[in-house]
Protein backbone atom coordinates (compact mmCIF):
# COMPACT_ATOMS: atom_id res chain seq x y z
CA UNK A 1 0.00 0.00 0.00
CA UNK A 2 1.32 3.33 -0.67
CA UNK A 3 0.53 7.30 0.23
CA UNK A 4 -0.48 9.30 -2.83
CA UNK A 5 -2.75 12.02 -0.94
CA UNK A 6 -1.22 13.05 2.30
CA UNK A 7 -2.55 11.16 5.16
CA UNK A 8 -4.77 9.14 2.69
CA UNK A 9 -3.51 5.20 2.00
CA UNK A 10 -4.44 3.27 -0.86
CA UNK A 11 -5.93 -0.46 0.11
CA UNK A 12 -7.51 -2.99 -1.34
CA UNK A 13 -11.75 -4.08 -0.53
CA UNK A 14 -10.03 -7.48 0.86
CA UNK A 15 -7.91 -5.65 2.76
CA UNK A 16 -11.23 -3.95 4.69
CA UNK A 17 -13.20 -6.79 5.20
CA UNK A 18 -14.79 -10.11 4.30
CA UNK A 19 -15.59 -10.67 0.38
CA UNK A 20 -18.46 -13.09 -0.32
CA UNK A 21 -20.72 -13.98 -2.83
CA UNK A 22 -23.99 -14.68 -2.40
CA UNK A 23 -26.07 -18.17 -2.89
CA UNK A 24 -29.50 -19.06 -3.38
CA UNK A 25 -31.08 -21.91 -1.54
CA UNK A 26 -32.40 -24.70 -3.42
CA UNK A 27 -36.05 -23.41 -4.73
CA UNK A 28 -37.31 -26.97 -4.33
CA UNK A 29 -37.35 -26.53 -0.42
CA UNK A 30 -40.50 -24.80 0.06
CA UNK A 31 -39.58 -24.35 3.23
CA UNK A 32 -36.78 -22.07 2.66
CA UNK A 33 -38.61 -19.17 1.60
CA UNK A 34 -41.49 -16.80 3.16
CA UNK A 35 -39.57 -15.81 6.25
CA UNK A 36 -38.47 -12.70 7.25
CA UNK A 37 -34.91 -12.30 5.99
CA UNK A 38 -34.13 -10.39 3.46
CA UNK A 39 -33.12 -12.30 -0.11
CA UNK A 40 -31.39 -9.66 -2.18
CA UNK A 41 -30.93 -9.86 -5.58
CA UNK A 42 -30.05 -6.96 -8.62
CA UNK A 43 -34.07 -6.34 -8.69
CA UNK A 44 -33.92 -5.19 -5.37
CA UNK A 45 -31.11 -2.79 -5.67
CA UNK A 46 -33.78 0.11 -6.75
CA UNK A 47 -31.49 3.09 -6.07
CA UNK A 48 -32.16 2.95 -2.00
CA UNK A 49 -29.06 3.29 -0.38
CA UNK A 50 -29.86 0.85 2.18
CA UNK A 51 -31.60 -2.43 1.33
CA UNK A 52 -34.06 -3.37 4.57
CA UNK A 53 -36.91 -4.97 2.48
CA UNK A 54 -36.99 -7.14 -0.33
CA UNK A 55 -39.14 -9.02 -3.06
CA UNK A 56 -38.42 -12.23 -1.29
CA UNK A 57 -37.25 -13.31 2.16
CA UNK A 58 -35.59 -16.99 3.26
CA UNK A 59 -36.83 -18.40 6.49
CA UNK A 60 -34.24 -19.41 9.15
CA UNK A 61 -33.51 -22.62 7.50
CA UNK A 62 -33.33 -21.46 4.12
CA UNK A 63 -30.69 -19.29 5.53
CA UNK A 64 -28.56 -21.90 7.27
CA UNK A 65 -28.57 -23.82 4.11
CA UNK A 66 -26.50 -21.19 2.62
CA UNK A 67 -24.83 -20.01 6.21
CA UNK A 68 -21.91 -18.76 4.20
CA UNK A 69 -24.35 -16.31 2.30
CA UNK A 70 -24.99 -14.70 5.60
CA UNK A 71 -24.51 -11.01 6.00
CA UNK A 72 -24.36 -8.56 8.74
CA UNK A 73 -26.50 -5.33 8.51
CA UNK A 74 -23.91 -2.87 6.81
CA UNK A 75 -22.06 -4.70 4.69
CA UNK A 76 -21.71 -3.35 1.10
CA UNK A 77 -23.17 -5.01 -1.62
CA UNK A 78 -22.68 -4.55 -5.61
CA UNK A 79 -23.83 -6.49 -8.39
CA UNK A 80 -21.42 -8.10 -10.26
CA UNK A 81 -23.11 -10.06 -13.28
CA UNK A 82 -24.99 -8.87 -16.56
CA UNK A 83 -26.53 -5.64 -17.19
CA UNK A 84 -27.48 -4.85 -13.98
CA UNK A 85 -23.63 -4.70 -13.05
CA UNK A 86 -22.25 -2.02 -10.72
CA UNK A 87 -25.24 -1.39 -8.62
CA UNK A 88 -24.47 -0.46 -5.05
CA UNK A 89 -25.61 -0.77 -2.10
CA UNK A 90 -25.76 -0.89 1.74
CA UNK A 91 -28.04 -4.14 3.05
CA UNK A 92 -30.04 -2.93 6.48
CA UNK A 93 -30.28 -5.83 8.59
CA UNK A 94 -28.83 -9.49 8.51
CA UNK A 95 -28.89 -10.68 5.20
CA UNK A 96 -28.41 -13.07 2.13
CA UNK A 97 -27.81 -12.05 -1.47
CA UNK A 98 -28.32 -14.27 -4.31
CA UNK A 99 -24.74 -15.32 -6.65
CA UNK A 100 -25.11 -12.23 -8.58
CA UNK A 101 -24.02 -10.14 -5.80
CA UNK A 102 -20.67 -9.83 -4.00
CA UNK A 103 -20.55 -8.13 -0.87
CA UNK A 104 -17.60 -6.76 1.69
CA UNK A 105 -18.05 -6.95 5.01
CA UNK A 106 -16.86 -4.07 7.45
CA UNK A 107 -17.14 -3.93 10.77
CA UNK A 108 -16.49 -0.07 10.70
CA UNK A 109 -19.78 1.74 9.91
CA UNK A 110 -17.82 5.15 8.89
CA UNK A 111 -15.45 3.23 6.40
CA UNK A 112 -18.35 0.63 4.88
CA UNK A 113 -20.64 4.50 3.98
CA UNK A 114 -17.05 5.82 3.22
CA UNK A 115 -16.14 2.34 0.92
CA UNK A 116 -20.04 2.14 -0.43
CA UNK A 117 -19.86 5.96 -1.92
CA UNK A 118 -16.43 4.80 -3.37
CA UNK A 119 -17.81 2.19 -5.17
CA UNK A 120 -21.45 3.70 -6.08
CA UNK A 121 -19.25 6.18 -8.71
CA UNK A 122 -17.55 3.81 -10.34
CA UNK A 123 -20.20 1.55 -11.73
CA UNK A 124 -18.71 2.46 -15.33
CA UNK A 125 -15.18 1.60 -14.26
CA UNK A 126 -16.50 -2.11 -12.96
CA UNK A 127 -18.90 -2.65 -16.70
CA UNK A 128 -15.68 -1.70 -18.47
CA UNK A 129 -13.69 -4.25 -16.11
CA UNK A 130 -16.05 -7.30 -17.13
CA UNK A 131 -16.58 -5.98 -20.64
CA UNK A 132 -15.19 -9.03 -23.02
CA UNK A 133 -17.39 -11.83 -22.43
CA UNK A 134 -21.17 -12.74 -23.56
CA UNK A 135 -21.95 -12.37 -20.03
CA UNK A 136 -20.08 -10.00 -18.27
CA UNK A 137 -18.98 -10.61 -14.65
CA UNK A 138 -16.73 -9.19 -11.67
CA UNK A 139 -15.22 -12.38 -9.81
CA UNK A 140 -14.58 -12.49 -6.35
CA UNK A 141 -10.98 -12.50 -7.24
CA UNK A 142 -11.05 -9.53 -9.36
CA UNK A 143 -13.33 -7.78 -7.11
CA UNK A 144 -11.53 -8.39 -3.87
CA UNK A 145 -8.58 -6.33 -5.54
CA UNK A 146 -10.16 -3.37 -6.26
CA UNK A 147 -8.18 -0.83 -5.13
CA UNK A 148 -9.72 2.52 -3.40
CA UNK A 149 -7.65 5.75 -1.65
CA UNK A 150 -8.98 5.50 2.17
CA UNK A 151 -8.55 8.67 4.48
CA UNK A 152 -8.32 8.68 8.26
CA UNK A 153 -11.37 7.29 9.88
CA UNK A 154 -12.33 10.68 11.01
CA UNK A 155 -12.53 11.97 7.67
CA UNK A 156 -14.54 9.11 6.17
CA UNK A 157 -16.91 10.23 8.42
CA UNK A 158 -17.14 13.48 7.28
CA UNK A 159 -17.64 12.47 3.94
CA UNK A 160 -20.21 9.87 4.83
CA UNK A 161 -22.32 12.60 6.64
CA UNK A 162 -22.37 15.57 4.16
CA UNK A 163 -22.81 12.47 1.24
CA UNK A 164 -25.53 10.69 3.76
CA UNK A 165 -27.28 13.42 4.14
CA UNK A 166 -28.47 14.16 0.66
CA UNK A 167 -29.24 10.54 0.58
CA UNK A 168 -31.49 10.94 3.69
CA UNK A 169 -33.42 13.49 2.01
CA UNK A 170 -33.94 11.64 -1.19
CA UNK A 171 -34.67 8.38 0.82
CA UNK A 172 -37.71 10.15 2.82
CA UNK A 173 -38.65 12.32 0.02
CA UNK A 174 -38.95 8.32 -1.66
CA UNK A 175 -41.09 7.27 1.30
CA UNK A 176 -43.31 10.16 1.25
CA UNK A 177 -44.19 9.56 -2.46
CA UNK A 178 -44.76 6.25 -1.79
CA UNK A 179 -47.05 6.95 0.38
CA UNK A 180 -49.05 9.84 -1.72
CA UNK A 181 -48.66 7.05 -4.56
CA UNK A 182 -50.90 4.35 -2.24
CA UNK A 183 -53.41 7.47 -1.21
CA UNK A 184 -54.14 8.29 -4.68
CA UNK A 185 -54.12 4.05 -5.80
CA UNK A 186 -56.70 3.85 -2.87
CA UNK A 187 -59.33 6.71 -4.34
CA UNK A 188 -59.07 4.68 -7.67
CA UNK A 189 -59.42 1.36 -6.21
CA UNK A 190 -62.48 2.59 -3.89
CA UNK A 191 -63.95 4.48 -6.80
CA UNK A 192 -63.54 2.23 -9.83
CA UNK A 193 -62.64 -1.67 -8.66
CA UNK A 194 -64.13 -1.47 -5.22
CA UNK A 195 -67.10 0.54 -6.18
CA UNK A 196 -67.60 1.95 -2.68
CA UNK A 197 -69.72 4.93 -3.36
CA UNK A 198 -72.29 2.65 -5.43
CA UNK A 199 -72.50 0.37 -2.67
CA UNK A 200 -73.26 3.22 0.05
CA UNK A 201 -75.45 4.51 -1.73
CA UNK A 202 -77.28 0.92 -2.21
CA UNK A 203 -77.17 0.51 1.01
CA UNK A 204 -78.47 4.35 1.92
CA UNK A 205 -81.63 3.75 -0.35
CA UNK A 206 -82.22 0.18 0.57
CA UNK A 207 -81.35 -1.33 -2.33
CA UNK A 208 -80.26 -5.01 -2.89
CA UNK A 209 -76.67 -5.32 -3.21
CA UNK A 210 -74.87 -8.13 -5.10
CA UNK A 211 -73.47 -11.35 -3.47
CA UNK A 212 -70.13 -10.38 -5.15
CA UNK A 213 -70.06 -6.98 -2.71
CA UNK A 214 -71.96 -8.53 0.31
CA UNK A 215 -68.76 -8.75 2.22
CA UNK A 216 -67.96 -5.29 1.06
CA UNK A 217 -71.08 -3.97 1.99
CA UNK A 218 -70.43 -4.69 5.50
CA UNK A 219 -67.25 -3.12 5.83
CA UNK A 220 -69.26 -0.35 4.36
CA UNK A 221 -72.15 -0.45 6.80
CA UNK A 222 -69.67 -0.05 9.55
CA UNK A 223 -68.08 3.23 7.97
CA UNK A 224 -70.96 4.47 7.57
CA UNK A 225 -72.76 3.96 10.75
CA UNK A 226 -69.23 6.18 11.93
CA UNK A 227 -69.71 8.92 9.76
CA UNK A 228 -73.28 9.75 9.99
CA UNK A 229 -74.84 10.42 13.55
CA UNK A 230 -78.33 9.89 12.72
CA UNK A 231 -80.07 7.73 9.58
CA UNK A 232 -79.96 9.48 6.40
CA UNK A 233 -82.50 10.66 4.40
CA UNK A 234 -82.79 8.67 1.17
CA UNK A 235 -81.04 9.74 -1.59
CA UNK A 236 -82.74 10.55 -4.69
CA UNK A 237 -82.48 8.25 -7.70
CA UNK A 238 -79.19 8.48 -9.69
CA UNK A 239 -78.86 7.34 -13.40
CA UNK A 240 -74.98 6.24 -14.02
CA UNK A 241 -74.87 8.18 -17.15
CA UNK A 242 -77.52 10.78 -16.29
CA UNK A 243 -75.81 14.62 -16.56
CA UNK A 244 -74.46 15.63 -12.36
CA UNK A 245 -74.65 18.74 -11.08
CA UNK A 246 -71.88 20.87 -11.37
CA UNK A 247 -68.89 19.25 -9.06
CA UNK A 248 -66.17 22.77 -8.78
CA UNK A 249 -63.50 22.50 -7.10
CA UNK A 250 -64.75 23.84 -3.73
CA UNK A 251 -67.46 20.60 -3.58
CA UNK A 252 -64.71 18.28 -4.21
CA UNK A 253 -61.91 17.21 -0.96
CA UNK A 254 -58.81 17.29 -2.62
CA UNK A 255 -58.54 13.83 -1.11
CA UNK A 256 -62.01 12.36 -0.40
CA UNK A 257 -60.52 9.74 1.99
CA UNK A 258 -58.40 12.41 3.89
CA UNK A 259 -61.01 13.05 7.05
CA UNK A 260 -60.86 8.76 7.17
CA UNK A 261 -62.39 6.20 5.03
CA UNK A 262 -66.24 6.78 4.34
CA UNK A 263 -66.01 10.10 5.70
CA UNK A 264 -66.69 13.55 3.45
CA UNK A 265 -69.49 10.66 1.55
CA UNK A 266 -71.55 13.53 0.37
CA UNK A 267 -68.94 15.25 -1.63
CA UNK A 268 -68.83 13.27 -4.21
CA UNK A 269 -71.28 10.46 -3.73
CA UNK A 270 -74.11 11.75 -5.69
CA UNK A 271 -71.96 11.16 -9.15
CA UNK A 272 -72.37 7.84 -8.19
CA UNK A 273 -75.68 5.24 -8.67
CA UNK A 274 -77.46 2.96 -6.14
CA UNK A 275 -77.47 0.22 -8.21
CA UNK A 276 -75.90 -2.27 -10.37
CA UNK A 277 -75.95 -4.01 -13.67
CA UNK A 278 -74.68 -7.24 -15.13
CA UNK A 279 -71.90 -7.15 -18.15
CA UNK A 280 -68.99 -8.64 -19.69
CA UNK A 281 -66.80 -8.08 -16.66
CA UNK A 282 -69.26 -9.35 -13.86
CA UNK A 283 -71.71 -6.70 -11.86
CA UNK A 284 -70.59 -2.65 -12.67
CA UNK A 285 -72.42 0.20 -11.65
CA UNK A 286 -75.91 1.00 -13.48
CA UNK A 287 -75.82 3.24 -16.34
CA UNK A 288 -71.82 2.34 -16.75
CA UNK A 289 -70.33 0.76 -19.74
CA UNK A 290 -67.90 -2.04 -20.97
CA UNK A 291 -65.43 -1.18 -23.65
CA UNK A 292 -61.92 -1.73 -25.07
CA UNK A 293 -58.78 0.17 -23.68
CA UNK A 294 -58.63 1.68 -27.58
CA UNK A 295 -61.57 3.79 -26.24
CA UNK A 296 -59.76 5.57 -23.57
CA UNK A 297 -56.47 5.99 -25.03
CA UNK A 298 -54.29 5.76 -28.09
CA UNK A 299 -50.34 4.06 -28.41
CA UNK A 300 -47.89 6.71 -29.72
CA UNK A 301 -44.78 5.32 -32.21
CA UNK A 302 -43.11 8.61 -32.71
CA UNK A 303 -39.72 7.71 -32.42
CA UNK A 304 -36.33 9.10 -32.30
CA UNK A 305 -32.21 8.30 -33.37
CA UNK A 306 -30.99 10.18 -29.93
CA UNK A 307 -26.98 9.13 -32.29
CA UNK A 308 -28.22 11.97 -34.52
CA UNK A 309 -28.10 14.54 -31.85
CA UNK A 310 -24.95 13.57 -29.84
CA UNK A 311 -24.81 16.22 -28.12
CA UNK A 312 -28.50 17.22 -27.04
CA UNK A 313 -29.57 15.73 -23.39
CA UNK A 314 -32.55 14.03 -23.08
CA UNK A 315 -34.80 12.86 -19.74
CA UNK A 316 -34.33 8.94 -20.81
CA UNK A 317 -37.50 6.75 -19.46
CA UNK A 318 -35.56 3.96 -19.62
CA UNK A 319 -36.55 0.12 -17.97
CA UNK A 320 -33.18 0.60 -15.42
CA UNK A 321 -34.43 4.34 -14.67
CA UNK A 322 -38.01 3.34 -13.87
CA UNK A 323 -36.41 0.60 -11.87
CA UNK A 324 -34.12 3.38 -9.97
CA UNK A 325 -36.74 6.09 -9.44
CA UNK A 326 -36.54 9.02 -11.68
CA UNK A 327 -34.96 9.27 -15.58
CA UNK A 328 -31.94 9.61 -16.81
CA UNK A 329 -30.55 12.60 -18.08
CA UNK A 330 -27.80 11.04 -21.12
CA UNK A 331 -26.40 12.53 -24.05
CA UNK A 332 -27.57 11.23 -27.56
CA UNK A 333 -23.99 10.24 -28.27
CA UNK A 334 -24.47 7.39 -25.44
CA UNK A 335 -27.64 6.18 -26.56
CA UNK A 336 -27.24 3.46 -29.59
CA UNK A 337 -31.01 2.71 -29.89
CA UNK A 338 -33.92 4.19 -31.78
CA UNK A 339 -36.45 5.68 -28.37
CA UNK A 340 -40.04 6.73 -28.56
CA UNK A 341 -40.60 10.26 -27.94
CA UNK A 342 -42.60 11.02 -24.56
CA UNK A 343 -45.55 13.67 -24.76
CA UNK A 344 -46.07 15.45 -21.97
CA UNK A 345 -49.76 13.60 -21.72
CA UNK A 346 -48.31 10.28 -21.82
CA UNK A 347 -48.56 7.36 -19.46
CA UNK A 348 -45.67 4.67 -20.01
CA UNK A 349 -46.48 1.00 -19.25
CA UNK A 350 -43.93 -1.79 -19.87
CA UNK A 351 -44.86 -4.42 -22.22
CA UNK A 352 -41.91 -6.56 -20.91
CA UNK A 353 -42.54 -9.11 -18.58
CA UNK A 354 -45.67 -7.38 -16.76
CA UNK A 355 -44.96 -9.69 -13.74
CA UNK A 356 -42.29 -7.05 -12.57
CA UNK A 357 -45.06 -4.15 -12.96
CA UNK A 358 -43.64 -0.58 -14.38
CA UNK A 359 -46.12 2.30 -14.81
CA UNK A 360 -44.70 5.68 -15.01
CA UNK A 361 -46.60 8.84 -14.77
CA UNK A 362 -44.06 11.12 -16.88
CA UNK A 363 -43.06 14.96 -15.73
CA UNK A 364 -42.14 16.04 -19.24
CA UNK A 365 -39.07 19.15 -18.49
CA UNK A 366 -39.40 21.94 -20.78
CA UNK A 367 -35.95 22.43 -21.49
CA UNK A 368 -35.39 18.75 -22.64
CA UNK A 369 -36.88 16.03 -24.95
CA UNK A 370 -38.29 12.64 -22.65
CA UNK A 371 -37.63 9.88 -24.71
CA UNK A 372 -38.58 5.96 -23.28
CA UNK A 373 -37.37 2.65 -23.94
CA UNK A 374 -39.31 1.01 -27.52
CA UNK A 375 -40.47 -1.80 -24.35
CA UNK A 376 -42.96 1.00 -22.82
CA UNK A 377 -46.15 1.63 -24.46
CA UNK A 378 -46.54 5.54 -24.55
CA UNK A 379 -50.41 6.02 -23.95
CA UNK A 380 -51.74 8.82 -25.05
CA UNK A 381 -55.33 9.84 -23.50
CA UNK A 382 -57.84 10.13 -25.81
CA UNK A 383 -59.96 13.90 -26.00
CA UNK A 384 -61.72 14.11 -22.78
CA UNK A 385 -60.01 11.35 -20.83
CA UNK A 386 -57.77 12.53 -17.97
CA UNK A 387 -54.44 11.27 -17.76
CA UNK A 388 -54.92 10.58 -13.81
CA UNK A 389 -57.30 7.91 -14.82
CA UNK A 390 -55.41 5.90 -17.51
CA UNK A 391 -52.38 6.36 -15.01
CA UNK A 392 -54.90 5.00 -11.82
CA UNK A 393 -56.29 1.87 -14.05
CA UNK A 394 -53.15 0.99 -15.62
CA UNK A 395 -51.15 0.96 -12.32
CA UNK A 396 -54.09 -0.87 -9.94
CA UNK A 397 -53.66 -4.54 -9.05
CA UNK A 398 -56.67 -6.13 -10.40
CA UNK A 399 -55.56 -4.07 -14.45
CA UNK A 400 -51.41 -5.40 -13.74
CA UNK A 401 -53.04 -9.10 -13.09
CA UNK A 402 -54.62 -9.25 -16.19
CA UNK A 403 -51.86 -7.36 -18.54
CA UNK A 404 -49.82 -10.11 -17.29
CA UNK A 405 -51.81 -12.94 -18.24
CA UNK A 406 -51.51 -11.73 -22.06
CA UNK A 407 -47.70 -12.50 -22.45
CA UNK A 408 -46.42 -13.86 -24.99
CA UNK A 409 -42.66 -15.87 -25.52
CA UNK A 410 -40.93 -18.60 -23.84
CA UNK A 411 -38.65 -17.41 -21.42
CA UNK A 412 -39.47 -16.03 -18.16
CA UNK A 413 -37.20 -12.91 -19.25
CA UNK A 414 -38.16 -11.73 -22.75
CA UNK A 415 -42.20 -11.92 -22.25
CA UNK A 416 -43.76 -9.56 -23.71
CA UNK A 417 -47.83 -8.28 -24.49
CA UNK A 418 -48.36 -7.59 -27.93
CA UNK A 419 -49.74 -3.82 -27.97
CA UNK A 420 -52.56 -4.93 -30.65
CA UNK A 421 -53.51 -7.16 -27.57
CA UNK A 422 -53.47 -4.14 -24.60
CA UNK A 423 -55.56 -2.31 -26.86
CA UNK A 424 -58.25 -5.08 -27.09
CA UNK A 425 -58.28 -5.39 -23.51
CA UNK A 426 -61.93 -4.65 -21.82
CA UNK A 427 -62.02 -2.55 -19.00
CA UNK A 428 -65.57 -0.48 -17.26
CA UNK A 429 -66.11 3.47 -18.26
CA UNK A 430 -67.54 5.45 -15.52
CA UNK A 431 -69.06 8.56 -16.86
CA UNK A 432 -66.60 11.90 -18.00
CA UNK A 433 -68.09 13.81 -15.24
CA UNK A 434 -66.90 11.17 -12.62
CA UNK A 435 -63.58 10.45 -14.15
CA UNK A 436 -62.87 14.70 -14.68
CA UNK A 437 -63.84 14.64 -10.70
CA UNK A 438 -61.13 11.75 -9.87
CA UNK A 439 -58.69 13.79 -12.04
CA UNK A 440 -59.35 16.96 -9.90
CA UNK A 441 -58.96 14.90 -6.50
CA UNK A 442 -55.87 13.05 -7.01
CA UNK A 443 -53.94 16.09 -8.98
CA UNK A 444 -53.13 17.58 -6.19
CA UNK A 445 -51.23 14.45 -4.88
CA UNK A 446 -49.67 13.88 -8.03
CA UNK A 447 -48.36 17.79 -8.12
CA UNK A 448 -46.60 17.13 -4.70
CA UNK A 449 -44.90 13.53 -5.95
CA UNK A 450 -43.89 15.69 -8.69
CA UNK A 451 -42.57 18.43 -6.28
CA UNK A 452 -40.80 16.20 -4.11
CA UNK A 453 -39.17 14.27 -7.55
CA UNK A 454 -37.99 17.28 -8.56
CA UNK A 455 -36.29 18.38 -5.04
CA UNK A 456 -34.72 14.60 -4.86
CA UNK A 457 -33.34 14.86 -8.46
CA UNK A 458 -31.92 18.18 -7.59
CA UNK A 459 -30.31 16.88 -4.58
CA UNK A 460 -29.05 13.62 -6.61
CA UNK A 461 -27.18 15.94 -9.13
CA UNK A 462 -25.36 17.85 -6.03
CA UNK A 463 -24.31 14.43 -4.67
CA UNK A 464 -22.90 13.59 -8.18
CA UNK A 465 -20.84 16.60 -8.09
CA UNK A 466 -19.68 16.43 -4.59
CA UNK A 467 -18.85 12.65 -4.63
CA UNK A 468 -15.82 12.18 -6.90
CA UNK A 469 -14.23 16.02 -5.42
CA UNK A 470 -14.83 14.13 -1.57
CA UNK A 471 -13.68 10.84 -2.51
CA UNK A 472 -10.20 12.12 -4.06
CA UNK A 473 -9.34 14.79 -1.03
CA UNK A 474 -10.20 17.73 -3.72
CA UNK A 475 -12.54 19.40 -1.23
CA UNK A 476 -10.79 19.86 2.52
CA UNK A 477 -13.66 19.37 5.36
CA UNK A 478 -13.62 21.29 8.49
CA UNK A 479 -14.14 19.84 12.06
CA UNK A 480 -18.03 20.35 11.51
CA UNK A 481 -17.71 18.25 8.62
CA UNK A 482 -18.56 21.59 6.21
CA UNK A 483 -16.78 21.84 2.89
CA UNK A 484 -14.12 24.63 2.39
Amino acid sequence: MSSVIEGWIEVMLSDLGDIVTGKTPSTEVTTNFGGDIPFITPSDMDGRKTISETQRYLSEAGAESVRSAIIPSGTVIISCIGSDMGKTALCGRRSVTNQQINSVMIGDQPTAEFVYYNLLARKAEFQYMAAGSAQPILNKRDFSKIRMMLPDRESRARIAHILGTLDDKIELNRRMNRTLEAIARAIFKGWFIDFDPVIDNAILNGKPIPDEFAKRAEVRREILARSQPSPPSPLPEVEGRQSAPDAGPSKVSSSPFGRGEGEGVADYRHLFPDSFQDSPLGKIPKGWEVGNLDSLLALSRNSIKPLEFPKEQFDHFSIAAFDAGEPSRDFGETIRSSKYMVPSSAVLISKLNPHLPRVWFPQVSDVRRAICSTEFLVCVPKSGVPREYVYGLLSSRKFLDRFAQLVTGTTGSHQRVHPATFLKMNTVLPTHALCDVFARSVRPIQEERVALLSESSDLAAMREILLPELLSGKLELTNEGTVL
